[in-house]
């Protein structure tokens, strides 16, 4: 078995160790790229019970709640079923609503963000090579993503897979984490954790 950050064990083992949350911290930061930036994180559960019995109950890959109460979902998903954007749609509209109690008020929904990292080509999308994120753009708002600030992310060109394994190795993971982490190949992070410097 191919053993990737593409592999569901290895991808929670990751991003989901709620020990360990930095390296989710970082990863969000540079996808979302909002102001103040993410400061912390909290792992929630990501089994989502259905209110009937007859509903579809589902199981998310990650859930974290950040320092100012904004709920991530990220989910990986490596071969294309041709269902992604109505179940993107679907999980964030669960944990959006959820948000909501008895008495509660609707101004008082925090801002929910679904991140999907696709292993295939979901439609045509533009890049912005300054970061080398593939942003969805009509296509994805056809589908009904822009509705849930849903942000599609492409396979990494390899700078931004570069750019992310420097931080890592600036934060002082290991280069065996870094490569599980960037995908990267083992001369590929020692060349770089050489050419940059990077303390033992």
């Amino acid at each position: 078995m191919e053993l990737t950050p593409k592999n569901d064990v290895i991808f929670k083992m990751i991003f989901a160790d709620p020990k360990h949350t930095r390296v989710l911290v970082h990863f969000l930061n540079s996808v979302i790229k909002q102001e103040p930036p993410i400061r912390s994180i909290e792992i929630q559960k990501t089994e989502l019970i259905p209110e009937y019995a007859d509903k579809k109950g589902i199981r998310l890959d990650i859930v974290a709640t950040t320092n100012t109460g904004e709920i991530v979902n990220i989910e990986m998903q490596k071969k294309n079923e041709g269902d992604m954007a109505a179940r993107s749609l679907f999980y964030w509209s669960k944990l959006f609503s959820a948000q909501l109690i008895v008495g509660g008020e609707f101004s008082e929904l925090k801002r929910t963000i679904s991140i999907n990292i696709l292993d295939f080509t979901m439609f045509q999308a533009a890049y912005d090579y300054g970061n080398g994120i593939s942003i969805a753009k009509n296509e994805g708002r056809d589908e009904g993503l822009a509705e849930g600030e849903a942000i599609g992310l492409e396979k990494g060109k390899l700078e931004k897979a570069r750019e992310t394994a420097a931080s890592f190795l600036a934060m002082g993971l290991s280069v065996k984490q870094v490569v599980q982490g960037t995908g990267l190949s083992l001369e590929e992070v020692l060349r770089l954790k050489n050419d940059r410097n990077f303390s033992p």
